[in-house]
């Protein structure tokens, strides 16, 4: 419990204040911008990985999992966040979900300061859960951000 605070800054993930984020823009495989706007009007369930960690891609088979459960739901967007770290090859995280065959969205994200400085992502894999304004409703790890989403969702 003392970790998760420590790394995600509570105890349970859910954020007390809703944290609004400055403009960003991500990167798909055919190099398309995706922004905050994109993400307006659902909850987003967003994935910080990098290619150096090793948990992340543990993860990956139950990340697979619920995208599977969830993508045909129209109030939920799930996209895997790549971190570009400094040794990364251009296009590189495209591949190696790919190869690895998982059916997620895959979107490309700038370098580890700008994940930190713009996300506030310091530990990876972070999943951060943003509300139907784009706001930071969540911060944590995947199993507890699909629940925070499941528990959303229900009251609806």
């Amino acid at each position: 419990m003392w970790l998760y605070k420590l790394n995600f800054g509570t105890f349970s993930g859910i954020q007390p204040v809703k944290s609004e984020i400055p403009e960003f823009q991500f990167k798909d495989r055919d190099g398309k911008a995706i922004t905050h706007q994109d993400f307006v009007g659902k909850y987003t369930i967003l994935d910080f990985w990098n290619t150096g960690c090793g948990i992340c891609f543990r993860e990956f088979p139950k990340f697979e999992e619920l995208y599977v459960k969830y993508q045909s739901n129209n109030d939920v967007a799930i996209y895997a966040v790549n971190v570009k770290l400094s040794r990364d090859k251009e296009g590189i995280s495209f591949d190696i979900i790919s190869e690895k065959g998982y059916s997620f969205p895959t979107l490309q994200y700038g370098q580890i300061e700008e994940a930190k400085d713009v996300f506030g992502v310091t530990v990876y894999p972070t999943v951060l859960v943003l509300d139907q304004t784009g706001a930071i409703v969540f911060r944590g790890d995947m199993e507890k951000a699909f629940s925070f989403v499941d528990s959303k969702l229900e009251k609806k």
